[in-house]
């Protein structure tokens, strides 16, 4: 099949969107899959929608595995957007376009058991009578829809999937998610590596509390790019950020400013679902975003999830708005806003119980989650020198072959993204993987998300590494 593809996509009429990323839910009444991807290019010409895939291989020896990972995205396109797309691949060295039909014979090549699977029908229901009302007004626009979390966008994605609402047109995402596309050629600088910066600067003698108190003063001002923590010794923060450029690090306040001064929402309708961020710069994000879009939402979850049209509140609003409880108790209420502030406050509160070492025995500190309290608290009770003593045992995630194990089982579960590889090959329980190291540089500097990716870009000089990667998942996991 000929096909002058740079023309097509050179017409401005021609509705095309790259890179888009795709997911989809299938089930056979025994096994539950949730699929995802990223299609190279779903577009539409006229008035027919395709999905093209592009491949650098030298020959056509892996057709029939890219054939099942097109007819991947073509149901997942129907089962998201209602879409019956035709499914390309366009070998690049070889010039030729390889068209794929869809087969319905699919669903069973797939089974192990011979059960037919079929699209997972999604029975939850949000509360989505804003958004859609928005939706409805907006249907020839672009649209981002920024959510809290990830699962609350996965789960708006398969309702409005399920109602037939859904379009290649929207996104839906969190914050992160939409910030991470910010491409930042430095490497991105961790608390612990934060920490460790501190620590360098003001000698190994000092208290491990200081330099996690400065730590979090220079960490503050920056994100309020202004000194809102004095420092008696300006040198703790002129050697901070010394390291900073001489290391070519960038800290979370800095990836914020960048994406602020450079991602584009003029021609994106956008909907923020609610605020629910606690650090004054995610408010100020959000009010350059309220500028900056074609178009702005918000669905106030402080005053009745009403829709307005304008995001005008700071970080105060928490203060005015989140009300303790009115009926009296014995026991004491007090708002936190992260884990590590609620252990903070209680290390406290057991400092001004008076003679409190005598009654540590009698203490007892029920949590939700140990593995997500557990570090912390260990962490401040140790500064504060107070005794930690586990009822329960050991979170499971603490001992590092449990971690490895959960890591084994995610990465047979599925071995689509290079994240999910990387725990386990690079982990201490596999034998004479230093070399693997170096390989997974590579990867994460060429910017590959997928593992299924990498066989298309591998350079010569790493194919025999990558040839053996591969033979440890199959033989393995």
């Amino acid at each position: 099949m000929k096909k002058n593809i740079i023309k097509i996509l050179s017409d401005s009429k021609v509705e095309q969107y790259p890179e888009i990323p795709v997911v989809g839910w299938i089930d056979n009444g025994d096994q539950f899959y949730k699929i995802s991807g990223i299609i190279d290019l779903l577009y539409k010409y006229k008035n027919e929608w395709f999905i093209l895939d592009y491949k650098t291989d030298g020959d056509k020896s892996n057709l029939e595995k890219y054939k099942i990972q097109i007819q991947t995205y073509q149901w997942i396109v129907k089962q998201l957007f209602n879409i019956d797309a035709k499914g390309e691949i366009y070998f690049s060295a070889l010039g030729e376009f390889i068209s794929i039909d869809w087969n319905d014979e699919y669903f069973s090549k797939i089974s192990d058991s011979g059960k037919r699977y079929s699209f997972t029908k999604h029975s939850g229901k949000m509360d989505l009578e804003n958004i859609i009302e928005i939706i409805e007004q907006n249907k020839d626009e672009d649209i981002l829809i920024i959510n809290y979390t990830k699962y609350q966008s996965e789960i708006m994605k398969r309702q409005l999937s399920n109602d037939n609402l859904l379009s290649p047109k929207i996104r839906i995402k969190n914050l992160n998610e939409i910030i991470r596309e910010q491409k930042v050629e430095k490497k991105r600088l961790s608390p612990s590596l934060s920490h460790l910066a501190v620590r360098k600067i003001v000698g190994e003698k000092e208290k491990r509390g200081t330099v996690k108190l400065l730590r979090d003063a220079i960490i503050e001002n920056e994100k309020c790019d202004k000194m809102i923590v004095e420092f008696s010794d300006l040198k703790v923060v002129e050697e901070f950020e010394k390291i900073k450029a001489e290391k070519n690090l960038i800290t979370n306040s800095d990836v914020l400013k960048i994406f602020s001064q450079s991602y584009n929402f003029s021609d994106t309708v956008v909907i923020l679902n609610g605020i629910f961020e606690i650090d004054e710069e995610k408010f100020v994000l959000f009010k350059e975003i309220n500028k900056g879009a074609k178009k702005f939402y918000f669905i106030d979850n402080f005053d009745n999830n009403s829709i307005k049209n304008n995001f005008n509140y700071d970080v105060s609003i928490w203060d005015k708005k989140v009300l303790l409880p009115t009926v009296k108790s014995s026991q004491n209420c007090k708002i936190c806003y992260s884990v590590n502030e609620e252990v903070m406050e209680l290390a406290n509160d057991i400092m001004e119980i008076q003679n409190w070492k005598s009654k540590i025995d009698d203490m007892k500190i029920a949590v939700s989650s140990m593995d997500r309290y557990l570090p912390i608290m260990k962490k401040v009770f140790d500064e504060y020198g107070i005794p930690l003593r586990l009822i329960t045992g050991k979170s499971l995630i603490e001992n590092p072959i449990a971690q490895f194990i959960f890591d084994v089982i995610k990465l047979m579960q599925s071995q689509e993204n290079w994240i999910d590889v990387r725990e386990v090959i690079l982990s201490p329980f596999i034998d004479d993987n230093e070399k693997y190291f170096e390989f997974d540089k590579w990867v994460r500097n060429s910017g590959i998300e997928k593992y299924y990716k990498i066989e298309e870009r591998v350079p010569d000089n790493m194919k025999s590494l990558f040839s053996e990667i591969d033979n440890l998942l199959k033989e393995k996991f």
